[in-house]
């Protein structure tokens, strides 16, 4: 069965519209229904995926220059991407090749094969490297496997005179032109609050972290601490399971035989909240909520079954648009971008958005 989940279509006027950096509503594709639709088809997973999403506001950390919506050549724009296995990268790479012909540049795709996880952050860091030697493209956009290790590989292209852009994870260098990412902190804090209303403001929660070096795992337990603390709520304990399923659903095993009473956990992705759940199915514990952090595939089949109670739509097609925008705005006219661009935007997804 296809997921469905709130996101939106973000198209170029969005550019110019969020401009001032203050809140702004789309007026192209979604002025056209209170509830448009895209549909996401994968020729890796043979799976189709539609979104719907009544008309939201963007909202920006910066103020963002003037797109420029006519280029003076058909720039190449490589795009290597952490991986090409889950739905959130998928939309990324279809949304930046889109993007690419809106624009009327080439913008070519690329990811490895391997998982996304840190450990193979030097896949990425090789693919990365040929694409710099065998391609030097003009622009380079990263969706990065680690904040420190591809380091090296954007000095690599600095020194060839390539610009980067980071794309959803942060990369730790001076010679990064931008990052554009999603406001972890700002849905981690939603989150929180969200778990805090559904439990009557009062209970015992456990927060599965993501891998701690990972700038956007950190942003995001910050986030649940905060929205948790705006209710009578004590949090049990908080560890990292490392984004994996496995860790998460043996970390709650351990969990449920030392606490006899929880009332919820918040997990940092959907893989660590699903692990959660089979961990608590198989101890027979299943009165206890579990949110998730992605709005991965698995994680909305989860919400509508009704095992996981939500999760956090990162908006990957509005990320990568903005990131291709800025990239064709550098090239064009080799001015300075704002060291940081974050979608401030929070959807959560709750089986009443597949109502």
């Amino acid at each position: 069965m296809s997921a469905k989940v709130l996101t939106s279509i973000l198209a170029i006027a969005l550019l110019s519209l969020v401009g001032c950096g203050q809140p702004s509503s789309t007026d192209s594709e979604s002025s056209q229904s209170d509830s448009p639709q895209e549909t996401v088809e994968s020729s890796d997973t043979k799976t189709t995926t539609k979104i719907t999403h009544a008309k939201p506001d963007f909202k920006l950390s910066t103020t963002l220059p003037d797109p420029v919506l006519a280029t003076t050549q058909s720039w190449n724009v490589s795009m290597v991407l952490k991986t090409s296995t889950e739905l959130y990268w998928q939309r990324v790479a279809l949304s930046g090749t889109d993007m690419g012909n809106t624009l009327l540049i080439n913008v070519q795709v690329q990811s490895t094969e391997n998982s996304r996880y840190v450990e193979f952050a030097g896949d990425q860091i090789d693919l990365i490297s040929k694409v710099l030697t065998e391609e030097s493209p003009n622009g380079l956009i990263l969706g990065p496997a680690d904040s420190q290790q591809l380091v090296s590989v954007v000095d690599q292209a600095a020194a060839q005179d390539i610009p980067v852009i980071a794309i959803d994870t942060p990369i730790e260098s001076d010679n990064l032109l931008t990052f554009v990412g999603f406001d972890d902190f700002a849905a981690g804090k939603t989150m929180g609050e969200w778990v805090v209303e559904q439990l009557g403001e009062k209970g015992k929660v456990l927060v599965v972290q993501g891998a701690q070096n990972n700038a956007n795992a950190v942003k995001r337990y910050e986030g649940f601490l905060a929205g948790l603390d705006t209710g009578d709520i004590e949090v049990l304990d908080s560890q990292s399971a490392n984004w994996r399923e496995k860790e998460a659903q043996e970390l709650t095993a351990a969990w449920l035989e030392e606490y006899p009473e929880v009332d919820a956990i918040v997990a940092a992705n959907d893989q660590m909240a699903l692990g959660a759940i089979t961990a608590i199915e198989a101890a027979g514990r299943e009165d206890i909520l579990v949110t998730g952090f992605n709005g991965s595939e698995a994680g909305l089949d989860a919400i509508q079954a009704g095992k996981l109670a939500a999760s956090i739509d990162q908006l990957p097609e509005e990320l990568t648009r903005i990131a291709v925008q800025l990239m064709v705005n550098y090239l064009e006219q080799r001015e300075p971008l704002p060291k940081e661009v974050l979608l401030e935007n929070t959807e959560l997804i709750t089986a009443d958005s597949f109502l």
